[in-house]
């Protein structure tokens, strides 16, 4: 005995069901049933959008006319299909889809939203979901441009007689790159199949968090601003540390000199501020002089709030802690450069008012620095630390 199952069924419409036995050669009838094949959401979804000229082409087009446009900003934009999104309890599922321009997202999209409706290979008519703009519309037939401009959110709410048991919101980018692609042929039943194993593991997928996901992004961000941020000073201050030991040698050294007043030069080293223009920009604070995040991609000044080093509208890089209105966008960075510089005996002694009491200062002064870089030290362990976690989680 054997068993054909037939592709291809129409919805909603009526079949009979034939059992035979063949045994040498003999075909017998052992059981015949009437059967009707479930209703899809093709017959109330076709009143819903308007049939479009197909110049004689064997299917019928219908195009789907948004319940809803709604601009969320200048290039994003979203698209209730019908209504009823919002308020659907069913778990919704989210499909980014990118690729290059010519590859055939949007099409990828219609033949979705058809296999989500019930078509099949064997209707005679298509849904088309992608909704163009004007400006869209006059690029269509054009591979090495891309169709889409902006990024358009496709929802679709659960109905009766859906082919999957949630609802569904599809994202739909700009192509990137110039790609002819392959022809994308709707009307195959394997390309059905393919449809039916996607959406079956889709509904067995684990929905993830994007806002934990952009918290974990940014708390990454914010520790590589500081790591940055504290190397520089750590930088700055064992430059100070190494200037003063090497005063003190110098002076140890040229006692008799200094108190003779010989005349000699000293050279030693020093960090100077100095703003280095970029074609990018970064976020500066005017207050403190200090940059706190290098190309910073907040679009606008408005937004600075939103840049990684800031929380609750106060920075945690600059030194003073600032607020965003003392931070702004510009095209160059505030850095320090080491110069070798040179100065005489009297200008040491005035430096450091080389006499007893001078001596005493020159102590509370590497002191003052000792605790400046151990307190560095500390806070460069604890982002360390933080880091370590974060590669655990």
């Amino acid at each position: 005995m054997s068993w054909k199952l037939e592709h291809g069924l129409t919805s909603d419409s009526d079949y009979d069901i034939k059992l035979y036995t063949t045994e040498d050669g003999d075909e017998s009838l052992i059981h015949k049933l009437e059967a009707r094949t479930e209703m899809s959401m093709c017959g109330a979804l076709m009143l819903l959008s308007i049939k479009m000229n197909t110049n004689g082409e064997n299917l019928d087009i219908y195009q789907m006319e948004p319940e809803k446009i709604q601009k969320l900003a200048q290039h994003v934009r979203y698209c209730d299909m019908f209504a009823g999104y919002d308020e659907d309890k069913h778990p919704e599922k989210t499909i980014l889809l990118l690729g290059a321009t010519g590859s055939g997202k949007s099409t990828l999209i219609d033949a979705m939203f058809n296999y989500i409706a019930g078509v099949s290979s064997m209707d005679e008519f298509r849904f088309k979901l992608v909704h163009l703009t004007a400006e869209e519309k006059a690029k269509l037939g054009r591979q090495d441009v891309s169709q889409t401009n902006g990024i358009t959110c496709y929802r679709i709410p659960w109905k009766f007689g859906s082919r999957v048991n949630f609802k569904l919101c599809v994202i739909d980018s700009p192509g990137f790159g110039d790609s002819r692609g392959l022809e994308f042929d709707k009307a195959i039943p394997e390309m059905e199949q393919e449809l039916r194993r996607f959406f079956y593991e889709t509904t067995n997928y684990k929905s993830i968090s994007l806002a934990n996901t952009k918290a974990v992004l940014d708390t990454r961000d914010f520790l590589e601003m500081k790591l940055a941020n504290i190397l520089k000073t750590i930088g700055n201050q064992v430059t100070v540390i190494m200037n003063i030991k090497q005063d003190k040698l110098f002076i140890a050294e040229h006692k008799e000199d200094i108190e003779n007043n010989k005349n000699f030069t000293k050279t030693y080293q020093v960090k100077l501020p100095t703003m280095v223009s970029h074609d990018y920009e970064s976020l500066n604070c005017k207050k403190c002089n200090e940059t706190c995040h290098e190309r910073c991609s907040v679009i606008a000044g408005i937004f600075i709030w939103t840049c990684e080093a800031m929380t609750s509208f106060k920075c945690g890089i600059c030194p003073g802690k600032c607020s965003t209105d003392h931070h702004r966008m510009e095209k160059f960075t505030h850095e320090t450069k080491t110069e070798s510089r040179s100065e005489t005996i009297e200008e040491l002694k005035r430096r450091y008012d080389v006499a007893t009491e001078g001596a005493e200062g020159r102590t509370e002064m590497m002191n003052k620095n000792r605790a400046s870089l151990k307190k560095s030290l500390k806070e460069l362990d604890s982002i360390l630390q933080q880091v370590k976690r974060k590669l655990r989680n």
